[in-house]
């Protein structure tokens, strides 16, 4: 892959963590403007969660889409989709038709990641896969350092400003257009036996429940450290972009560490990192004790998309690359979804934010042990 084309599907990349969590700042905003509307507190909470929802209803249709229409025109589709879908909250002018344009910015987020992983893994092999994807997921992380922070920053003077920055999105699409080729070569690297069987359900699994515990910060983070420590949106942005700034420079280390330990094992120190950081947030007594929480996760949920991206396009044909990452991405998002589900019984039944973090930390705690007891051996036998 040439220097060009890995630029543009890299800047690509960088929107599908904005899609979230750019907004988490304005959801303070966005209930207070919506305070007299019934289910006010679940509902604003959800803006984040619906693009997940469009994820979860595409996901699999786009990537039979990307392997059987083409990876590049999927992906301009798809930068449409999500331009069209992001900028709708400047305008809507209701909670209910903001969680409709959200579901649509789901779609082309579906179509986004799909084709851009699915390009990378088709033009690039071996360990030239492992590094672009690990950059893949170190821009993710490095554009959720820059959109939260100016995420943060624009909810201060009005919750809708935010939505403005998913017009980038429309800028890339020229940029595809000349740069990405029709069909990229295709780098086969199938492990022997080609059919993946049992083994990618593990890897669907681990996706899941790594990103409802991910999604703890965007959505419920900013709600404790308002009732804690008073702080502003721009607080909240600060401290959910370096977490992800962390989680760009523990993507990198995955290309090396992976190099030394199984994936298996790299995703049992995954989660073995997510506890402790999900734990200091919950406990915290400070603002920079809860900073140092997310850089902890940070440096855990970094590594979990590159390690489970560069496992499933080993695992998996090409002609079947999209709609097993498709598969992935569904299951990532099927996580972000049920997780402000999961955590709503619980709040209303007056369990403390604080209680919640902390139940993540011990789900988190006993997802690495497993893996690191079972998942390597059940991986060998499938």
């Amino acid at each position: 892959m040439n220097r060009r084309s890995a630029t543009v599907l890299l800047f690509a990349s960088s929107l599908i963590v904005m899609a979230g969590a750019v907004v988490a700042p304005s959801l303070p905003g966005v209930r207070a403007a919506f305070a007299g509307q019934s289910g006010v507190e679940i509902l604003s909470r959800m803006l984040l969660s619906m693009p997940a929802l469009g994820v979860i209803l595409s996901g699999s249709r786009v990537g039979e889409l990307v392997d059987s229409q083409g990876r590049r025109r999927v992906l301009m589709a798809g930068l449409l989709v999500y331009g069209v879908g992001g900028t709708s909250g400047l305008y809507l002018p209701n909670l209910p038709l903001l969680l409709l344009g959200r579901l649509v910015l789901g779609v082309g987020v579906a179509a986004v990641m799909t084709a851009a992983t699915t390009l990378i893994a088709d033009m690039t092999g071996g360990e030239g896969r492992r590094r672009l994807l690990g950059f893949q997921a170190a821009f993710m992380g490095a554009g959720g350092l820059v959109f939260l922070s100016v995420g943060g920053r624009l909810a201060d003077g009005d919750w809708r400003w935010p939505f403005a920055v998913y017009a980038v999105s429309f800028l890339l699409v020229p940029a595809v257009k000349m740069v990405i080729p029709v069909e990229g070569a295709v780098a086969h690297e199938v492990q022997a036996g080609g059919k993946p069987g049992r083994r990618i359900w593990h890897l669907y699994l681990a996706a899941g429940l790594g990103f409802a515990l991910f999604f703890l910060l965007p959505v419920q983070l900013p709600f404790l450290l308002t009732r804690k420590f008073a702080l502003s949106a721009w607080h909240t942005g600060l401290t959910l972009g370096l977490m992800t700034m962390v989680a760009a420079g523990s993507s990198l280390a995955f290309v090396v560490l992976v190099r030394r330990i199984s994936p298996a094992a790299v995703l049992a120190w995954t989660f073995g990192l997510m506890a402790p950081g999900l734990a200091m947030m919950g406990l915290a007594g400070s603002w920079s004790l809860a900073l140092l929480g997310g850089a902890v996760f940070g440096a855990g949920i970094g590594m979990l998309t590159p390690n489970l991206n560069t496992w499933i396009a080993a695992l998996v044909e090409p002609r079947q690359r999209g709609r097993a990452v498709g598969n992935l991405n569904t299951a990532t998002f099927v996580g972000q979804f049920i997780s402000p589900l999961l955590v709503a019984p619980f709040l209303e039944a007056g369990v403390s934010l604080t209680a919640v973090f902390v139940g993540g930390a011990v789900v988190s705690g006993l997802v690495a042990l497993s893996t690191a007891l079972f998942l390597e051996r059940a991986l060998a036998e499938a």
